[in-house]
């Protein structure tokens, strides 16, 4: 017996299923489980300018369940896009317009970047048919599966597919490794943008990889 979730959600399948076209053109994916359960705790954060909000967010994250990374990428993704705007109920959240990346400011330099910064500590290893979790998902029980294979193809296909389409756009892509494997780095360093996959063995150099992205974008300042 399957329960659709009535609050979390899969990839979208059909044309639009790399694509940031908004919900109005293609719903996204339902999500379906054996006992209809999620962790809502773990809600999208849209974009947003208050760090205690930010970090509060962050705090009540929890750590369950597998690896659909490309659900993660999609999800970066959509709070960069505009035409996901009226998800988010409030224009604070919204993404400007993708135009906006070739205005100029007045040193001649862009004024607007968007930044995804995609973290994995593991192989992606989990997609979705139908809204449950596939046949190759093995990391589930095989009461947790279903006897169909993902209409997208793995979650490191559909990563791939998704990171190409944002750079298309214009989006500067990062994504950090932290203790992974062999395939793991292999289809974080495609997925990034040229030269913007790091490496973290430890937790000192994951914290040195978010510094190196950080301060490509904002210079750090030293006070008196």
């Amino acid at each position: 017996t399957w329960t659709l979730s009535s609050s979390c959600v899969t990839e979208r399948t059909g044309n639009e299923r790399f694509t940031d076209a908004s919900l109005a053109v293609a719903k996204v994916g339902p999500h379906y489980s054996s006992n209809g359960t999620c962790e809502t705790s773990n809600a999208v954060m849209p974009l947003d300018d208050n760090k205690t909000t930010l970090k509060a967010a962050i705090d009540a994250y929890t750590a369950s369940g597998v690896t659909a990374g490309h659900l993660g990428t999609t999800w970066a993704w959509y709070t960069l896009s505009p035409n996901f705007n009226t998800l988010w109920g409030n224009t604070k959240h919204n993404a400007r317009p993708y135009s906006d990346l070739a205005v100029l400011n007045a040193a001649g330099k862009p004024s607007l970047k968007k930044i995804a910064v995609l973290m994995t500590d593991g192989e992606y290893n989990t997609a979705y048919c139908k809204g449950a979790a596939d046949k190759n998902s093995t990391v589930y029980s095989a009461n947790d599966r279903i006897n169909c294979v993902a209409e997208n193809g793995t979650s490191s296909t559909q990563t791939l597919a998704l990171c190409a389409e944002m750079k298309k756009k214009g989006i500067l892509v990062y994504t950090v490794g932290f203790m992974v494997n062999t395939t793991a780095q292999n289809m974080l360093t495609q997925c990034a943008s040229p030269g913007e996959y790091y490496n973290a063995t430890d937790g000192n150099e994951l914290k040195q990889a978010f510094r190196n992205i950080a301060y490509k974008h904002v210079k750090p300042h030293v006070s008196q």
